[in-house]
């Protein structure tokens, strides 16, 4: 039926081209000029093929239109179920979220997740005060003791010492590693090097040695040393060539420190004078975390 409605407007078209070319017939006879009469015909012709032309475009404009409709209708049911697909899936995916936000809320009484996030805590803040503009801290190495009169004179670091022997001839050396700047020194580590020509007798308490690392270098970490104060004093025992002075020091990174290309050094002495021993430090210790 729908396709034999659309079949109307050519019918019409054809029934008016037949009724015009009966009634041009009928009065053919008052055309004397055969020109003007064939002229006729043929303007008759070509407009009704026109017509039909016209129509036929307009029908397939209108069913192109139609085709489109349904295509983009198409579409929108297709978007409609996809919308409803995902919201479907983001209402599953939040009770899944509320659901192990739940359970971590149910964890984080563990002792264990309380001292994991209070980790990650500190770590967020050393970053975030670490990315502040300002005075950083600085470390530096010294021998123990070292002079650190009562504020407001400034601590002498003791950077020449003598120390004793061991009775394996090598040398017990106490130090320490101080910060004398007013910024705390946050979530770092520093390098005790000795000289080249000098091995540890023993692995130094508290350090430990890298993989790759060199033999007379040992690592340790910290997680803050605050502003004037300096670390227990540590000890390393160290076998050197005999009767020679030698080095030793420490570089250091930390979160809040001046980046510092140049280690902090001091000397042992083996031989000759040395200074006076200095007074027991009083600037305040700091136990190391």
């Amino acid at each position: 039926m729908t396709k034999l409605l659309s079949l109307v407007p050519y019918i019409l078209a054809l029934v008016v081209l037949i009724g015009a070319i009966v009634e041009f017939s009928k009065d053919s006879d008052k055309f004397k000029n055969s020109k003007l009469k064939t002229t006729a015909l043929v303007v008759l012709f070509l407009g009704s093929v026109l017509t039909l032309v016209s129509l036929y475009q307009d029908n397939r404009e209108k069913e192109n239109a139609r085709q489109e409709m349904r295509r983009l209708e198409g579409k929108a049911d297709a978007a409609n179920s996809a919308q409803v697909a995902n919201t479907l899936l983001y209402i599953g995916s939040f009770q899944r979220l509320n659901a192990e936000l739940s359970e971590l809320k149910t964890q984080v009484k563990t002792d264990a997740l309380q001292k994991k996030l209070t980790t990650v805590a500190t770590e967020l803040e050393a970053t975030r005060r670490a990315l502040l503009p300002g005075p950083k801290a600085t470390l530096a190495f010294t021998f123990w003791p070292f002079y650190n009169p009562p504020p407001p004179q400034p601590a002498v670091l003791a950077t020449q010492a003598r120390f004793p022997t061991n009775d394996d001839g090598s040398y017990h050396i106490e130090f320490t590693v101080v910060n004398l700047t007013d910024v705390d020194a946050l979530d770092g580590e520093f390098t005790l090097t000795i000289c080249d020509l000098c091995k540890f007798a023993k692995e130094p308490p508290g350090f430990t040695k890298l993989d790759g690392q060199s033999d007379n270098e040992r690592n340790q970490v910290f997680q803050r040393i605050l502003a004037r104060t300096h670390i227990p004093d540590m000890t390393a025992d160290i076998i050197t060539p005999k009767n020679q002075n030698f080095t030793m020091g420490i570089t250091y990174r930390c979160h809040t420190c001046i980046l510092s290309s140049e280690p902090s050094m001091g000397t042992a002495l083996v031989s000759g004078s040395i200074l006076k021993q200095a007074p027991k430090a009083r600037l305040p210790v700091q136990k190391l975390k």
